[in-house]
């Protein structure tokens, strides 16, 4: 059997960390995922993640379910399936990162965002492992919902975003260069979790903040400031 840490504070298994989870559909280029389904109404998925534990991964399957805006589990429109399995292949070994796509795996316009329900792991010597995804070690701001541009996400429907990716590197690269915006990511932190919680779903909230993210987004692009995928700094 494969050693592992449990974390019993946390609960946490650290056999997998969890470091990019995205689902949506590749843009015109084929380069990234943007959120929401394609024209044909498909949604894909993309995680990324570090093997943690002490033995080679020979097979590795998420189970994932999509949701929809007002957060009912939803599945394809054709055969109504939403908890699939979706296998990725070794070998893994120790430290080492796996990155799979799996395309399309859903066809229905509806899906706004999906979560990991478990993995089950089947190692090189054939011993296997279960983690129930409440378990899961995530360093991804986008599947565990800290640390995150957190009204962004809420305005433009995702973490992983060509516009919450240019803020993102904006707050890294730029804000976080002094003390006096360090102060204010922290103090961000602290009260935009409470403030998206109340009023997120509202049109009011949604409005008054779109038009000026758009604004402040397209003047970071000229600045310089890509929109391209991207791995945030610790917090």
């Amino acid at each position: 059997m494969v050693e592992y840490v449990y974390n019993f504070s946390e609960g946490v298994v650290t056999i997998i960390t969890i470091k990019r989870f995205i689902v949506g559909h590749k843009n015109s280029d084929g380069t990234y995922l943007v959120p929401g389904a394609d024209s044909a109404g498909g949604v894909s998925f993309e995680v990324r993640f570090i093997n943690d534990s002490d033995s080679e991964i020979k097979y590795i399957t998420f189970h994932v379910v999509p949701y929809n805006a007002v957060n009912d589990s939803v599945g394809s429109q054709y055969d109504h399936q939403n908890d699939v399995g979706y296998r990725g292949t070794g070998p893994l070994g120790r430290g080492k990162q796996g990155n799979f796509f799996f395309e399309n795996c859903w066809y229905n316009s509806t899906i706004k965002y999906a979560k990991i329900v478990d993995v089950d792991i089947i190692y090189m010597d054939e011993s296997t492992e279960h983690i129930a995804g409440d378990q899961l070690n995530i360093n991804d701001s986008s599947a565990q919902g800290a640390n995150g541009c957190y009204v962004a996400t809420c305005v433009y429907g995702s973490y992983n975003c060509p516009q919450v990716w240019t803020l993102r590197r904006y707050r890294d690269q730029k804000l976080a260069s002094t003390w006096y915006g360090r102060v204010f990511i922290h103090t961000y932190y602290a009260t935009a979790p409470t403030a998206v919680k109340l009023f997120g779903k509202t049109k009011w909230f949604n409005t008054m903040f779109r038009w000026r993210l758009d604004k402040m987004v397209d003047k970071l692009k000229k600045e310089g400031f890509e929109g391209t995928p991207y791995d945030d700094m610790e917090w």
